[in-house]
């Protein structure tokens, strides 16, 4: 009973994790596009720098768009 329990805990705490997560990267998101509108950036490649360097300078290089 007491595994099951502990097994449990360690799920309940890789789930808030992975909302966390989750949560972080739509905010990313969201910031990224703010910039990028508010810099009136319109062009596609531009557009995939700009996304690219938001997303290096986060520390989220596996999110960045390879071509």
């Amino acid at each position: 009973m007491k595994e099951t329990l502990n097994r449990l805990t360690e799920i309940a705490a890789q789930l808030e994790r992975t909302g966390r997560r989750i949560t972080d990267t739509g905010e990313l998101y969201r910031a990224e596009l703010a910039d990028r509108e508010r810099r009136g950036i319109t062009e596609p490649e531009e557009e995939i720098r700009h996304f690219n360097e938001w997303m290096s300078a986060a520390g989220r290089e596996d999110l960045m768009i390879r071509r």
